[in-house]
């Protein structure tokens, strides 16, 4: 398992509503060392470094899914250490 930690910096740094650069995605991005990364809400969160998914458990889905809205209504949220637990699939270009 992989922790990440969301800091401060990430979270006054972050913007509202862009999947590539919400705290979430820039602390990817420090952790990763690429530009390459996405989170997406659709009926849950879902999480891209390099196209490819990163697996997380139902709680720590809860958690990313909890913060992503609150952070993009506006409201306050606080730093986290979100829970990698490794790569679900690489994501298939078309061709």
């Amino acid at each position: 398992m992989k922790k990440i930690n969301i800091t401060y910096q990430d979270i006054e740094m972050g913007d509202r509503g862009c999947e590539n650069s919400c705290p979430i995605a820039l602390a990817l991005r420090h952790e990763y060392n690429t530009t390459n990364v996405s989170v997406t809400m659709e009926d849950e969160p879902y999480i891209y470094v390099n196209d490819d998914e990163l697996d997380m458990t139902s709680d720590m889905r809860d958690i990313v899914d909890e913060f992503v809205k609150k952070f993009d209504t506006g409201k306050e949220v606080k730093p986290f250490t979100l829970e990698v637990d490794g790569i679900i699939n690489k994501i298939e270009e078309d061709k």
